[in-house]
């Protein structure tokens, strides 16, 4: 993409006066496809096929100690008079830096899914569903979007990016099924081409599966695996404690000094490292730079069990560091995580994980709502799942809740695999399916 549009906006601000001004320039692309079918693929099921391209762009600027923040639709054009600042701190913006080691992925430049190849893809899985589950009536919407970002600035911050992102949503009904008529299933990738058409009915059926009637059976308290489905909602609510906090601060919040026979700033196992990490290439959103133009890089959270560092605006870490993002040409700039994800291990796999388990749960999806109260040290979180003996599927748990200590369960990790998957959480989540022992499951 050409970065001529905002720059030429730029030289216009300061030419009128700004003494601090920057330009971000956004446009996107996406083509969404929807099948909605009685009996999978039946004579009549309705298609849809969605094409989107919109563009925008902002500026921030301070002129004579007043700053705004200007938004439009369309590319990026001079104004002669811009917004009445508001009166109040003097606009910061980040100096350039080096941008090091950074590979554009190579799906990045990718095409678009055709109309011809979209609608292949959706009309074999809902055939695939059909198959395992007969009279199925199911609704999947695929979309793949592109989009290229520039970001340039007064010190001389001139940067430019593309990203892609696609995500695959199936809701299944099949009265008679086990337990439940409906399930739903969410994928995400960073191109339609790299989700896995071909084992979908697979996860749609173990899904219904897991939801069948049963009974959690034994010991409640015993080991568990949680499939990354489950692990990164517990992630979630951690992860975002260290956005815009000092050390110190989360070390309180998570109690890392008083735990009995753990070492001060221990917050997991050994095993556990935390990273956000905003151009992991496993990532849907990997890029050189943050919201303002910064190089992103690996930030450990947690490091092999113990407290590293957080993510803090450049302006208090000093690191020329991004840990702005912004979520639109519309939005300012906010500190958050980028791409949160508790790094895999690969030498494990998922399956070795649940085999080595003698008598255990193997928890395959979470459901919405649930408690989690940090503070108080509890959470509960509704989940499905199996009961497991010697490493074998034995019967669904039927509805149940994992409780915990959200403060305490990473010192219980006993193993990671390498499966890392990521979920859209308010930020980008990710884990790979993970060994606990000590969580609790109770029979609702």
């Amino acid at each position: 993409m050409t970065l001529e549009p905002g720059r030429e906006v730029l030289g216009r601000l300061l030419g009128q006066g700004c003494s601090a001004a920057e330009v971000y320039v956004k446009r996107g692309r996406s083509r969404r496809f929807e099948l909605e079918s009685g009996d999978a693929v039946a004579p009549g099921a309705s298609e849809t096929t969605l094409a989107a391209d919109e563009a925008g762009w902002a500026v921030r600027a301070d002129a004579f100690g007043s700053s705004f923040f200007y938004a439009a639709a369309g590319p990026p054009r001079p104004l002669d008079v811009w917004p009445t600042g508001e009166s109040g701190a003097a606009l910061e913006l980040p100096r350039p830096a080096a941008i090091e080691g950074f590979t554009e992925p190579a799906d990045a430049t990718e095409s678009l899914l055709g109309e011809d190849e979209g609608w292949r893809a959706l009309r074999q899985v809902a055939a695939d569903v059909s198959r395992r589950l007969p009279r199925a009536e199911i609704a999947v919407a695929l979309e793949d979007g592109a989009s290229e970002v520039s970001i340039t600035n007064h010190h001389g911050v001139d940067v430019a990016h593309r990203g892609r992102v696609a995500q695959l949503r199936l809701e299944a009904r099949a009265p008679g099924a086990a337990g439940t008529d409906a399930v739903t299933l969410t994928l995400t990738e960073r191109t339609a081409r790299r989700l896995p058409f071909g084992t979908i009915a697979d996860r749609v059926v173990d899904l219904f599966a897991a939801r069948a009637p049963g009974t959690i059976g034994g010991d409640p308290g015993v080991d568990v695996v949680l499939a990354p489905e489950v692990a990164v909602r517990l992630i979630a609510p951690l992860a975002a404690l260290f956005v815009d906090r000092s050390l110190e601060a989360v070390a309180a919040a998570l109690g890392a000094d008083e735990e009995a026979g753990q070492e001060p700033g221990s917050v997991a196992a050994a095993m556990v490292s935390l990273v956000d990490d905003g151009r992991h290439p496993r990532g849907l959103l990997a890029a050189p730079v943050d919201g303002e133009g910064l190089p992103t890089a690996a930030r450990f959270l947690i490091d092999r069990g113990r407290l590293g560092e957080t993510v803090l605006p450049w302006e208090r870490s000093g690191a020329s560091i991004g840990s702005r993002v912004r979520a639109g040409w519309r939005d300012l700039p906010r500190v958050a995580l980028s791409q949160c994800f508790v790094a895999p291990n690969d030498e494990v796999s998922p399956a070795s994980l649940v085999e080595n388990l003698e008598d255990g749960f193997y928890l395959l999806d979470a459901g919405a709502g649930g408690s989690y109260d940090l503070a108080g040290g509890f959470f509960s979180l509704p989940v499905w799942g199996f009961r497991v003996g010697n490493g074998r599927l034995l019967h669904p748990l039927g509805e149940a809740s994992l409780i915990g200590d959200p403060r305490r369960w990473l010192h219980a990790v006993r193993g990671v695999a390498r499966d890392l998957r990521f979920s859209a959480l308010g930020a980008l989540i990710g884990a790979p399916t993970l060994w606990v022992r000590g969580l609790t499951l109770r029979q609702d």
